[in-house]
């Protein structure tokens, strides 16, 4: 069981607090309040309000100062304790909750019509009028700015975390005292302990959208320097995950999918891509990397990410529909569609079996439908479902007559190139389909023996639409001497 941290009075407090009367007591009241936030996060909300009605009591009396100074007198006893301490981490997060219940006070006891005008960070010389809470607030600040240049790094990392959880609960405070507070968080930006600058980066992460016209660096070029070049893992990673992401911060939080760090890179796609939400918000070019590095990585648990992204949040940012998604990510040119699609039926097996391939679908391909369909025979074919070949997709001799009518495209429309190259490609996965099916029944190998020689005979024959034909007029012909006996008849018929 971890020792609790002593609150009681040390000969100089004693000789100044301990003396009869209400400072004497108040110093014992706030003692015993420290001492139970150490037992239990549980009771923090209920020592809060405890300690706000003493805070109350005590500044009515005339005793506020005295109080504010017995406060930190008590949290200046945890600033040198380590990092790995309990109690030490259940006292930051109770001063923390004790400077949110103070503002959530200040808040209520506010006029309505001037919460509009409230914001986090500065208040203009016309600012809400001074309250207890507020005054306690600052002068916290104040007390613990002091020590973000500390020697001892201790006092610095608890400091600057302490700072860090106060920030992001707090409502007006003097502009000269957040400058102040934003240029201590970058000093520290820069410490040698990397643990403090985690601490920086949470900091000035929360203060992101702040500035002003005459900053000479941004908050949001200070994390983004620290995001691409700070030599520390946890850093980075604590700049990836409390960015607010924007046209011009998006990419390079991205980029951070190539980072040496694996849980880093893991980040990018469990926490990073399902904050932006819509993958369509990204360009053609950011998805083709996103999927290349993801799919491709090293670390299976970094794969199994990327699949889970793209299989799961990508698919039903598109309403579940698997053509619009090969659409957004232009199979025409993708290097990468093709292995995400087996990914996709992979991790989806549900997918697998709910597609379907009608007739009036062959009549029309379209790049997409077309690449579909031969990825989900080259997946059947590889994973030994060929039941499925059989049920979902037309007979051989049906798919011999398609190839033998969109071979027909490569003689026409040469004036419109985008045509031509959309027909070549439909040619193509058509033939690569062809490849995966069994040619058990003879009239369908012999129909598909004859279209494809004819497609082979053709001058102008792109090389795409040429390596899988071959392939498909190989596997159509039982051997060398067959092919050449077949060839032969077919020309003196």
């Amino acid at each position: 069981m971890a020792a609790r941290i002593s609150m009681a009075p040390s000969e100089i407090e004693s000789s100044t607090y301990q003396e009869k009367g209400n400072r004497g007591s108040l110093y014992s009241a706030v003692a015993h309040i420290f001492q139970e936030a150490q037992k239990s996060v549980t009771v923090h909300r209920k020592l809060s309000i405890k300690l706000w009605a003493l805070q109350q009591q005590a500044g009515n009396r005339g005793y506020e100062e005295k109080y504010n100074e017995i406060f930190v007198s008590m949290l200046n006893r945890v600033l040198p304790v380590k990092k790995s301490e309990p109690c030490a981490k259940r006292v930051v997060k109770f001063c923390t909750q004790i400077v949110e219940y103070i503002n959530t006070q200040d808040k209520q006891k506010r006029p309505a019509d001037a919460d509009s005008d409230v914001d986090m960070g500065t208040s203009d010389d016309e600012g809400a009028e001074s309250t207890i809470g507020s005054r306690f607030v600052e002068f916290l600040l104040q007390h613990l700015l002091r020590g973000v240049d500390a020697k001892n790094k201790l006092v610095r990392y608890r400091v600057c975390q302490i700072l860090a959880l106060v920030v992001h609960s707090l409502g007006e405070i003097d502009d000269d005292l957040f400058q102040e507070l934003r240029s201590s968080f970058v000093r520290r930006l820069h410490d040698k302990e990397s643990s403090i600058r985690v601490q920086a980066v949470l900091g000035l992460s929360r203060l992101q959208g702040t500035d002003d016209d005459e900053e000479p660096e941004p908050i949001s070029e200070l994390l983004l320097n620290s995001l691409q070049h700070d030599s520390k893992a946890e850093v980075r990673r604590a700049v990836l995950l409390n960015l607010v992401l924007t046209h011009t911060s998006m990419p390079y939080a991205l980029e951070r999918a190539r980072d040496m760090d694996t849980a880093t890179r893991r980040s990018v796609y469990s926490r990073v891509l399902p904050e932006i939400g819509d993958f369509r918000l990204l360009s053609i070019g950011m998805r083709e990397k996103i999927l290349t590095w993801g799919l491709n990585d090293p670390e299976e648990s970094v794969r199994n990410a990327a699949t889970k992204t793209f299989g799961q949040g990508w698919l039903e940012n598109t309403g579940n529909d698997i053509l619009e998604l090969l659409e957004r990510l232009d199979v025409l040119n993708s290097k990468i569609a093709e292995q995400a699609i087996m990914e996709l039926f992979a991790f989806r097996k549900d997918l697998v079996k709910g597609l379907s391939f009608p007739d009036a679908l062959w009549e029309s391909l379209t790049p997409e439908t077309v690449f579909l369909a031969q990825a989900f025979a080259t997946y059947c074919h590889e994973s030994g479902l060929d039941d499925f070949l059989e049920e979902k997709l037309p007979e051989v001799t049906k798919l011999a007559f398609y190839a033998e009518y969109y071979s027909g495209f490569l003689d026409n429309e040469k004036s419109d190139s985008d045509i031509v190259v959309e027909k070549e490609f439909i040619l193509e996965q058509l033939l690569t389909l062809c490849a995966n099916l069994d040619y058990f029944d003879e009239m369908g190998r012999r129909k598909m023996f004859v279209v494809v020689r004819n497609i082979l005979s053709k001058k102008s024959l792109p090389e795409t639409v040429r390596q899988p034909a071959a392939f498909v007029l190989l596997k159509v012909s039982v051997c060398e001497r067959n092919l050449y006996q077949e060839t032969r008849s077919e020309t003196e018929l």
